[in-house]
């Protein structure tokens, strides 16, 4: 049975289909209940996601959020990316700038589309090591930033303490440390995620690149990892541990937000790079039927 994809979907997907045969696709799935299996497109070239965005009626050109994925996209001069998040549901999500020489968190915070209490930041996490910039990416809906750094070195128990004491949450557990540790290699990717009218700090989140199996997981995340198509000669994963803040809300009760987070590639190698040939309606249905799984 042929599936019609939501109207937020279908055209966030028209507005990109003049470069959907030359693309990567992550799929990407979280521990988090009830949530949706949203989907990356890594664009093999540089392309103004904004301006195309804005065009078809995703983004406005005047959203101050969408104003810094083109002041970042500006800041290097080895051609940086930018790629798109969709969500099944909602359309353009995210969009992200991936920068092939990293970037000072200095460059990065002090822009002119940045409140003072963004640019802050700068030193609490310049004081943690946290310089090297390898990725940005916004959340219309959230209103919000991520930052992701390159951290040289395994990562230590101590050093993963202090980065969670970043969201004043409890810190990583044995097992997930010793998944980390497992998992990680000669190197960090640490990402923090700011709201961006308060410069609040909401949310934290290690990564493992290119994993060959899945770490400790719940059945959620299993059934991901079984069900969702890939098309990779060698599926390579990427793993996320993700934690945000203890939240006291008005009528008192606390919520402790953590969650892993699992992606991969859903591509066809060809030569050094990676590619995607599905055709456009089976990236429509093939990401429905993921999303209507329900895992």
């Amino acid at each position: 049975m042929r599936l019609t994809p939501d109207p937020p979907l279908k055209k966030g997907l028209t507005a990109f289909e003049e470069y959907l045969d030359t693309f990567a696709i992550i799929f990407r799935c979280t521990d988090k209940p009830n949530s949706v299996v949203n989907f990356r497109f890594f664009f093999r070239r540089r392309i103004d996601t904004i301006a195309i965005s804005a065009q078809a009626g995703l983004i406005k050109l005047e959203d101050p959020l969408a104003k810094l994925i083109s002041s970042w996209s500006s800041l290097s001069q080895s051609t940086p990316e930018q790629w798109g998040d969709f969500d099944p549901r909602k359309g353009l999500a995210k969009t992200r700038v991936y920068f092939p020489e990293a970037q000072s968190i200095n460059d990065i915070l002090f822009l002119s589309e940045l409140p003072a209490s963004v640019r802050q930041q700068a030193p609490v996490l310049q004081g943690l090591g946290l310089e090297n910039v390898i990725f940005t990416a916004i959340d219309y809906e959230g209103r919000t930033m991520n930052f992701y750094f390159l951290v040289l070195g395994v990562l230590s128990a101590d050093q993963a303490v202090k980065y969670t004491d970043l969201v004043e949450c409890l810190p990583s557990t044995e097992q997930e440390l010793q998944d980390m540790e497992d998992l990680m290699g000669p190197f960090v990717i640490f990402a923090v995620t700011v709201e961006y009218e308060t410069g609040w700090i909401a949310r934290v989140a290690f990564y493992a690149m290119n994993v060959p199996k899945l770490p400790t997981v719940d059945e959620r995340l299993v059934k991901f990892y079984k069900e969702a198509p890939s098309y990779d000669r060698q599926r390579s994963m990427i793993v996320a541990w993700s934690y945000g803040r203890l939240v006291l809300w008005p009528g008192g009760f606390e919520v402790y937000e953590g969650r892993i987070g699992v992606c991969w590639r859903v591509v066809g190698c060809a030569g050094n790079g990676c590619y995607c040939w599905l055709a456009f309606e089976t990236i429509i249905e093939l990401g429905l039927n993921i999303y209507s799984t329900q895992v």
